[in-house]
């Protein structure tokens, strides 16, 4: 019963949330899911590997090379071993690289939100009662999320005011109270 939990846990959400994305067009957070995926069944595998090993599990195979060991004839499979470390450690740097990957673009993609996270409270701050709820990058695009009782203030205002904020070149999307998405272009780099 454990194990169907495991899986149903840590295989089944993220393969849903990729197929999800990718209908509805989001191949970044599609792919973002199926890492996940991955390195999940990837942790599940070498997980129970680990256990099976320590617990002296064996296959009738390898009982049957322990009784030739034991009987002094030579051996067929030699180096099982070392190939079945080698293949896990293909997939487990198959699965951190991309992670490393992942984990260092969020790290410099924090201080760009924040950055643009302060520019859109300074444009906000010219209409009153207007205020940046928050600020996310998904799918490629910066997404400010504005709450005002009335006008926004001038779109192109932000978008200079944007310009050279981040290094690259990303779309800019403003979110409004009323669930209006207004796309204001697109920012490039410094």
């Amino acid at each position: 019963m454990l194990p169907g939990v495991a899986i149903s846990i840590s295989l089944v959400p993220p393969l849903a949330v990729g197929g999800v994305c990718l209908g509805e067009g989001s191949v970044l957070l599609a792919m973002g899911a199926l890492l996940l995926f991955v390195s999940n069944l990837v942790a599940l595998v070498l997980a129970g590997t680990i256990i099976f090993a320590a617990l002296g599990d064996s296959t009738d195979a390898d009982q049957a090379e322990a009784d030739r060991l034991a009987a002094g004839k030579p051996t067929r499979r030699v180096g099982v071993g070392r190939r079945s470390s080698l293949r896990i450690g293909a997939v487990l740097l198959a699965v951190i690289i991309p992670l490393a990957a992942n984990t260092a673009f969020v790290l410099v993609l924090h201080p760009w939100t924040e950055q643009v996270k302060g520019i859109a409270r300074d444009w906000a701050a010219s209409a009153p009662g207007t205020q940046v709820t928050g600020v996310d990058f998904a799918s490629g695009t910066f997404r400010i999320d504005v709450r005002t009782p009335g006008e926004l203030p001038p779109t192109d205002t932000l978008r200079k005011a944007l310009e050279g904020s981040v290094t690259g070149t990303f779309p800019v999307v403003v979110d409004t109270t009323y669930g209006e998405e207004i796309p204001i272009g697109t920012i490039n780099a410094r």
